[in-house]
């Protein structure tokens, strides 16, 4: 229990603030999320309220979990509401959640053209995405920057397999692997730099987080501050960049620091710092997840239950 009063020094420290932080955005939905899962209804409500107020643009993950909170309480006008505004907000939509969940089985009954709305509304939103020049050309060149990563990934598999790690043949190969990831990552920040982050919001794809988690430090520290606002601003979602940030900063040298790339390093003592880790960059304290989804494993933190209330 040592740990509430660092807890509450921290939720001092975080108090949201307006202006479209989508930090603190990601703060509240997060113990709304947790306050839902707790069955917390009227909690996880005020959290999301509050939430949405803060942005100029909440995720439709976000809205659809709001509507969820409504349609627990069979209060079929407002989750029709916000069901109906996460089809048309950013963030991946989940079509098969709707079909198949059967939250939404009173709902549907009470307004039987809703379930084609979403659908519609969703099938717009991916063709939106999928015809927009800039979002493929952004897609494409990812899937060029993949290719060559795992090649690369592949090749050296083969070595490991092949050859002792005091042959001349492997020695060789992880310094053309170092030489071919710096030139990889050096192309990829200069694009970042020019054109934005190719992530989720910009090509509706995460395939640049399998080159990000293999980042050598000096690029890392090159492109860090970038990271940082685009999170500020929404345009970089946590889970892009979390198993980027757990592997170079800590996991790489077997340290602990945000209990997810790397875990067996981590113990009581560190809870506190992880905590404080996670909360700067958006992450969930309450579940061990991405925070990609609607719906993931929930499988929560070690320090929950005892630490929040």
């Amino acid at each position: 229990m040592k740990y509430i009063l660092v807890l509450s020094i921290y939720a001092i420290i975080y108090l949201p603030c307006l202006g479209g932080n989508y930090i603190e955005y990601y703060k509240k939905v997060n113990e709304a999320k947790y306050r839902l899962y707790t069955k917390d209804i009227e909690s996880a409500k005020k959290l999301y309220r509050e939430a949405f107020a803060m942005v100029e643009k909440p995720l439709g993950k976000d809205l659809y979990l709001m509507a969820r909170c409504f349609a627990f309480e069979n209060k079929l006008d407002s989750a029709s509401y916000y069901l109906t505004k996460a089809s048309l907000y950013p963030f991946v939509f989940f079509k098969p959640d709707v079909l198949h969940d059967t939250t939404w089985t009173a709902l549907f009954k009470f307004y039987p053209d809703l379930k084609k709305t979403i659908i519609i509304n969703d099938s717009l939103y991916m063709d939106n995405i999928e015809s927009n020049e800039s979002s493929l050309k952004a897609y494409k060149y990812m899937e060029e920057c993949l290719k060559k990563d795992q090649t690369l990934r592949n090749y050296m598999s083969y070595v490991r397999e092949a050859h002792d790690t005091s042959d001349a043949i492997y020695k060789d190969a992880v310094k053309i692997a170092i030489e071919t990831d710096d030139k990889i990552q050096k192309e990829l920040n200069k694009y970042i730099f020019k054109k934005g982050f190719p992530g989720m919001k910009k090509c509706h794809s995460d395939l640049v987080g399998a080159i990000l988690i293999h980042y050598l430090p000096e690029n890392y520290n090159d492109l860090k501050p970038f990271l940082m606002e685009g999170l500020k601003k929404g345009e970089i979602f946590p889970f892009e960049v979390l198993q980027m940030m757990d592997r170079v900063e800590f996991s790489n040298d077997d340290k602990c620091g945000y209990y997810f790339y790397n875990t067996r390093s981590c113990k009581e003592c560190d809870w506190a710092n992880i905590i404080k880790r996670r909360l700067e960059i958006g992450v969930s304290i309450y579940f061990n997840e991405y925070g990609r989804g609607i719906f993931e494993t929930y499988e929560v933190a070690p320090w929950v239950g005892t630490l929040i209330k």
